[in-house]
């Protein structure tokens, strides 16, 4: 476990995170005192654990081979398992590795490449494009698992859906910006999606409704990530320009607000709801 975790903590220098009941405050660097290192035969540029922390998914990139180049030519994801082994299974896939989700259940995965392909760990050989002809750049599983979305900058086809059942990408009549950050309500009722122009939207997708524009968002630059509180009462998005805004859903006033000095492309609540985490491009 220990070998695993230290990648997770590994890919990124530190985190700063906030209590939504105290404020917001810069809590300075965390600090790993000692830490292995995992090998991936590439460039890892997302992760996912499972539901129980049973497993671990890591994805990203590599080189095409000893005459190619190009250091991030093929996509690879190794699938780490902690009941019983410290071996990692892997698989290569055409292109490089640029969004990945893991199912509520924890037993399959979804990767997203730079041309479009949308990849289930339950499919064998390689999947088709599907239809969003640029690069994927969110995924998020329904709390169901019934559904997943995939955001592309694709600006014909920004935002998909696709049944995991049937399988296939449905492409959504509401109209959308490309996309850059998704999340689903925990009750799975609303799409929360930000948009690469700036912008949060609230997308009621299981009655086709019209998406409803979060209060303020439309003035920040382009959205990096978005999230859910574990009781849907809050939604936080952080920005590219570095401001992370908390909104409360019933009110759809801001109740918190940080401005940081980079781009916020990770952020996370804690499971109690009382802390959020963000991870920006300056290593903080």
């Amino acid at each position: 476990m220990s070998l695993v975790l230290s990648l997770v903590f590994g890919l990124t220098v530190a985190c700063q995170m906030f209590s939504g009941s105290q404020g917001i405050e810069d809590l300075g660097a965390v600090r790993m005192e000692s830490a292995e290192k995992v090998p991936f035969a590439g460039i890892a540029r997302t992760l996912a654990y499972s539901k129980g922390g049973d497993s671990l998914v890591v994805a990203g990139c590599q080189s095409g081979g000893s005459n190619s180049d190009n250091p991030c030519a093929t996509g690879l994801v190794q699938v780490w398992n902690f009941q019983g082994t410290s071996s990692a299974t892997t698989r290569t896939l055409p292109r490089g590795v640029t969004a990945l989700a893991m199912s509520p259940d924890g037993s399959k995965w979804v990767a997203g490449d730079t041309e479009g392909r949308l990849i289930l760990s339950a499919t064998k050989g390689v999947s088709k494009p599907f239809h969003q002809k640029s690069e994927i750049t969110a995924l998020a599983f329904s709390p169901d698992g019934k559904w997943i979305a995939s955001g592309s900058l694709d600006p014909a086809f920004p935002l998909g859906l696709m049944d995991v059942t049937v399988g296939g990408v449905i492409r959504v009549k509401t109209r959308f910006e490309p996309v850059q950050a998704l999340a689903f309500s925990p009750d799975g009722k609303t799409l929360a999606v930000g948009m690469t122009r700036g912008g949060v939207v609230l997308w009621n997708f299981t009655s086709s409704g019209t998406p409803e524009v979060v209060a303020g968002s439309l003035a920040s630059s382009a959205v990096m990530s978005i999230a859910f509180s574990p009781d849907g009462e809050l939604l936080a998005y952080g920005t590219q320009n570095g401001k992370v805004v908390v909104v409360n859903r019933g009110s759809g006033q801001s109740s918190a607000e940080y401005k940081g000095a980079a781009a916020v492309n990770a952020i996370a609540f804690s499971p109690d709801g009382q802390f959020l985490a963000l991870g920006q491009d300056n290593g903080k």
